[in-house]
């Protein structure tokens, strides 16, 4: 079988979203279409600041990753896609994976404040009603993997 490559360079796609939001289903999604071209990386320096709120942790740990988060803008080809999905939608995939049914709205809210205001590039997108191969298909068309 033969692979087209697109015209875009590999990136460093770091997932962001919390839990159930479909990180892992669009990791293996964006692998599957562009045949491991990026390297995917399952939360960064957004997902564990806002779990250092989330969790109480301490303020060290923060600012260690606000250092990371700083070191990763100079990086080439860095791209964050924030991973949002309805609380419903969240609950209802709590209940289907007998997952712990989260404060999801609190932890959305804290996710959310430390993605608008990184300075990483950053896409956000909405897996309430699409399906991550349907987004990662657009993705792909309008160039951005």
């Amino acid at each position: 079988m033969q692979y087209s490559t697109t015209t875009t360079e590999p990136k460093l796609i770091i997932l962001e979203g919390v839990d159930r939001s479909g990180k892992d289903s669009m990791q293996d999604a964006i692998d599957a279409a562009t045949k491991y071209k990026h390297m995917v990386m399952d939360r960064g320096p957004i997902g564990f600041k806002a779990y250092c709120g989330i969790y109480n942790k301490p303020s060290e740990l923060f600012l260690s990753y606000c250092e990371m988060e700083k070191s990763m803008i100079n990086l080439n080809n860095v791209l964050v896609l924030y991973i949002d999905c309805s609380t419903e939608v969240l609950v209802d995939r709590c209940v289907k994976t007998n997952h712990e049914i989260l404060d999801f709205d609190r932890h959305k809210a804290i996710y959310e404040f430390h993605y608008e205001t990184s300075s990483l590039p950053k896409i956000k997108v909405d897996t309430t009603n699409r399906h991550v191969t349907e987004i990662v298909q657009d993705l792909i068309a309008e160039g951005i993997l």
